[in-house]
């Protein structure tokens, strides 16, 4: 049974000469197949104008928006009870060397099809028989069987448009599919393709990967196919990075199991109990991708066969930035991602947490905090199977009295400079800094309430009158 949406758009088109000339096409379709009955991303696909068929949606009120045309490509965006959906022309595409613009003009099906990136993306659905057409005759058998094929020479795929080798990465871990014949060779010969490609369009491909429990199989096989040197290269160092005694594996394989523990937890307490939102996901597993990819520029051998990695956490949490910023990241986001990378190692010799130190992590980490534990789990759990993990539990513990022992714990001093500067008579200066800080630690160490303005004046009197003695 098709979505309730198509069924009005086939309704409004019965009838016209537009009638058993518009088919679903694309993810919609392979979805349904694979038994995914969530999907709304809806494509048609007509050998008719998609414009034209999208002002007649519109003029007969299926269409809650006037089209919007893209005329070059011949095709039209729609919304119909509230779900965007796009009605493509069939065409032809034609690209000249080095460009990624290409020439079009109108084809037929079996030309929209052989144009589509895999054939299990090129099956059509016609939405009043409601029967699959697999007009290049490989799609279903490819999909039943689990075989990633592109519809043309892989070469020519790949050169057309090169986002579709990190497509092909991503189709295959997240359906679990395997490479048509001498496909994985191609990509390896067009990876350099990758940078003609734009950061964002790459970005978006690498978010869509860490969406999935199968992302680090994704991003191994994207190392071995020398992908990621074409927009990351400061992960290759990492490949072989020896780490010592604490460690069974090299950097780069270390990373690789940080990011499969973080779709897990070993932390029984709330939140880690429940899933991560959209967002989070994708903080967490970019930040455990980037924990380590300060230690290669960081490596320094001890004594008897020891390795340290001395600030690496900082110099990744730099590099981090600077690589999430090409990517055209929100800044936001980056900063959460960087400040992850950079506190990682926070609880590593902490032998005994305590209440103030849970409350300068909140101070430093704010909401993300959760997301820290979960990365030093999943860290920690990487680590050889003779080194006894970090004992989370009893954090979150403190954590969680830290947050509750206030009513509104902002672990902020509670006078600001104006109030300090009336409080001790003193104009602007580099002293009423000093002085926030000593209430800030006061609140932190839980001598000082964050409300409570009268002691507050009281502990900066105190200290500013012993400062005057000492001077005098």
């Amino acid at each position: 049974m098709i979505h309730p949406a198509l069924s009005r758009i086939r309704d409004s088109l019965t009838g016209t000469k537009y009638e058993q000339d518009v088919f679903l096409v694309g993810g919609a379709v392979r979805d349904q197949l694979l038994g995914r009955t969530d999907t709304t991303d809806f494509d048609l696909v007509s050998e008719q104008s998609g414009i034209e068929i999208a002002q007649s949606l519109f003029s007969q009120g299926i269409s809650s928006i006037h089209p919007v045309t893209f005329e070059s490509f011949g095709t039209a965006m729609v919304i119909v009870d509230g779900i965007k959906i796009e009605i493509i022309q069939c065409r032809k595409e034609s690209y000249h060397h080095g460009s990624r613009k290409p020439d079009v003009c109108p084809g037929t099906y079996l030309d929209d099809a052989e144009r589509r990136d895999f054939t299990l993306n090129s099956l059509q659905l016609n939405l009043w028989t409601e029967q699959i057409v697999d007009i290049l005759g490989t799609g279903l058998s490819d999909l039943q069987q689990g075989i990633l094929r592109t519809p043309l020479d892989p070469h020519k795929t790949f050169q057309d448009d090169p986002l579709r080798i990190l497509r092909a990465i991503r189709f295959k871990h997240r359906f679990g599919f395997q490479f048509a014949e001498g496909l994985d060779r191609a990509i390896r010969i067009e990876a350099d393709q990758l940078q003609h490609i734009s950061h964002e369009r790459i970005r978006d491909e690498i978010l869509k990967i860490t969406h999935f429990p199968t992302a680090a199989a994704a991003l191994s096989e994207m190392m071995t196919l020398g992908l990621l040197e074409q927009f990351a290269i400061d992960f290759v160092p990492t490949v072989g990075c020896d780490q010592g005694k604490f460690h069974h594996l090299d950097v780069w394989n270390h990373t690789l199991a940080v990011v499969k523990n973080s779709y897990t937890c070993a932390i029984s307490h709330p939140p880690f109990n429940e899933s991560l939102h959209e967002e989070e996901r994708e903080i967490l597993t970019l930040a455990c991708l980037f924990h380590d990819i300060g230690k290669p520029k960081t490596r320094k051998p001890g004594e008897k066969g020891a390795v340290h990695f001395y600030t690496h956490e900082h110099v990744g949490a730099e590099m981090t930035t600077s690589i999430l910023k090409e990517w055209r990241l929100p800044s936001t986001t980056i900063e959460r991602i960087s400040k992850l990378v950079k506190h990682h190692m926070r609880l590593a010799s902490a032998h005994v947490f305590s209440l103030p130190a849970a409350r300068r992590l909140l101070r430093d980490l704010g909401e993300d905090w959760s997301l820290l534990l979960r990365l030093i789990d999943a860290d920690s759990r990487g680590l050889k199977a003779n080194i006894q993990p970090i004992n989370l539990e009893t954090i979150v513990q403190q954590i969680t009295t830290a947050l509750t022992d206030q009513a509104a714990p902002t672990f902020e001093p509670p006078l600001n400079g104006e109030e300090i500067m009336q409080c001790l008579g003193i104009p602007p200066g580099p002293q009423i800094k000093k002085y926030k800080d000593l209430l800030s630690e006061k609140v932190l160490d839980g001598e000082l309430l964050s409300n409570d303005q009268e002691k507050a004046r009281q502990i900066i009197l105190a200290e500013f009158n012993k400062h005057s003695q000492a001077t005098n």
